[in-house]
């Protein structure tokens, strides 16, 4: 009788330890897969966002760097040039010349044309020319090119030569046009088109006045 009970008790005890073995069994690797499949997520939500946000707003960042500082030296350029003034053909629709004359911080003349599409600048050499009808002007040498121009008393109308030694009357160039071919020369091609726009603008509205 003894020895019947001490086995009920061991089957007892088997059966129990089955039972634990088969729960571990079971709970172990859905354990495992959900902490698997937690730290798969985890990764990706993770991923994701730093990949956005480590690209777009360095792209912005970047972008917005080179927009300051073009436009601050832009700004320290203009400050530094006096507008001595300048000429804009008037009359000719087959010549769009403009000149502006500046004096930069230490004293030099810087002379910007714009002429059939392009513009030179810089500084300049000139000499004294007389036209046809004995009218006195100055001839105005730039990077291998030869303009001319004059100013009348009032220096509010006057002549420009262009570079083919065609005369065309002018009338005085508004400083905000001037200003217009500074930034130009320093921005590049990329808004030359917008600023020579906002230039012929301004030089019509001139005219109209």
């Amino acid at each position: 009788m003894k020895k019947k009970l001490v086995m009920t008790m061991l089957a007892g005890v088997m059966s129990l330890a089955l039972c634990t073995a088969c729960t571990s069994g079971a709970e172990a690797p859905a354990e495992e897969a959900a902490t698997e499949e937690t730290v798969e997520a985890t990764e990706e939500v993770a991923e994701e966002p730093t990949e956005e946000t480590a690209e777009e707003p360095t792209e912005e960042a970047a972008e917005g760097e080179d927009e300051i500082d073009i436009d601050a030296e832009v700004e320290t350029i203009q400050a530094s040039l006096t507008y001595m003034g300048g000429l804009y053909v008037n009359g000719n629709p087959d010549c769009d010349m403009e000149l502006a004359l500046f004096r930069n911080e230490t004293g030099d003349m810087i002379a910007l044309i714009y002429d059939q599409g392009t513009i030179e600048y810089g500084n300049y050499e000139t000499e004294d020319g007389t036209l046809d009808d004995g009218t006195a002007y100055t001839i105005l040498h730039i990077d291998n090119k030869t303009f001319g121009y004059y100013f009348d008393e009032t220096l509010e109308t006057g002549i420009l030569v262009d570079q083919d030694g065609n005369v065309n009357e002018a009338l005085a160039l508004d400083e905000s046009v001037a200003r217009d071919l500074v930034t130009t020369t320093i921005v590049g091609e990329a808004v030359e088109d917008v600023t020579l726009e906002e230039g012929a603008d301004a030089a019509t509205e001139q005219k109209a006045e």
